[in-house]
């Protein structure tokens, strides 16, 4: 039986637990946990809603939900692991779209920072939290094990505005690959490249965005196929800025 999130952080010690990781860079980590606790965790659903606003928002949802059906045909009752789940906001929404589809998943939400799983866990929906990192999947997972109910390998596998968080991208496919059964898919969206290089004072950027066909390049050394493609009329919007998103599905 899966604990909740505050039964699940009363017995999980962080800082051991990061440092049993492969954590590319320590003090990078602290930065982030820091900024999101400090800044965002309890108004997370707000903040995303407000950059992508309700169209931008759907259709990051449908791009994922799309791409995770085909997890349906592997199991009609798919674990999906969201990694840099963050509070859930696209947790929650994508479980609606596959549950519209007859599908039943099994949702687990993987993030580095306990304040943003607190704000998860006061959705109380039935998602299965644990703490971790991008650039260390594997470990994370296992790591989790030993406390929640995981299944040995996930069905599917989603990422949203997360990855240009993460300092290893490459880490992060080697990992979500071996995460996955055989076959199974995943998706990644995040933002294109872009030079607002204060993203990385005033919302804890590690990378300006991607180049989405690189990125791609870069997952083919873990997965079978990788496939980019900009989300046509869909940006991120703070401050004036506007940031283009893509969608990276792949198959393991």
């Amino acid at each position: 039986m899966a604990l909740t999130v505050e039964q699940y952080l009363a017995r999980v010690e962080p800082v051991g637990l990061y440092a049993r990781l492969r954590v590319a860079d320590a003090g990078e980590l602290a930065r982030n946990v820091g900024h999101f606790t400090d800044k965002e965790a309890m108004d997370r659903d707000r903040i995303v809603l407000d950059h992508l606003g309700p169209d931008g928002a759907e259709a990051v949802e449908r791009a994922v939900s799309e791409a995770l059906l085909e997890a349906g045909a592997m199991n009609r009752e798919p674990a999906i692991l969201d990694a840099g789940a963050g509070s859930g906001f696209f947790t929650t929404r994508v479980a609606e779209r596959l549950r519209a589809h007859k599908l039943a998943p099994r949702m687990f939400a993987m993030d580095a920072t306990p304040a943003m799983l607190r704000a998860l866990g006061a959705k109380q929906a039935p998602i299965v939290p644990f703490l971790g990192v991008l650039e260390d999947l594997e470990g994370s997972a296992r790591e989790a094990a030993k406390l929640q109910p995981l299944p040995p390998l996930f069905h599917g596998l989603m990422s949203t505005l997360a990855l240009h968080h993460c300092p290893d991208p490459a880490r992060f496919f080697a990992g979500a690959a071996r995460v996955l059964q055989h076959g199974a898919p995943a998706v990644v969206v995040d933002m294109t490249e872009h030079g607002h290089a204060d993203f990385r004072e005033r919302m804890g950027d590690v990378h300006l965005g991607f180049d989405p066909q690189r990125l791609a390049a870069l997952a083919l050394d873990h997965f079978a196929e990788a496939e980019a493609r900009v989300l046509p009329d869909v940006g991120c919007r703070d401050s004036g800025t506007r940031v283009g998103l893509f969608a990276l599905t792949l198959r393991r």
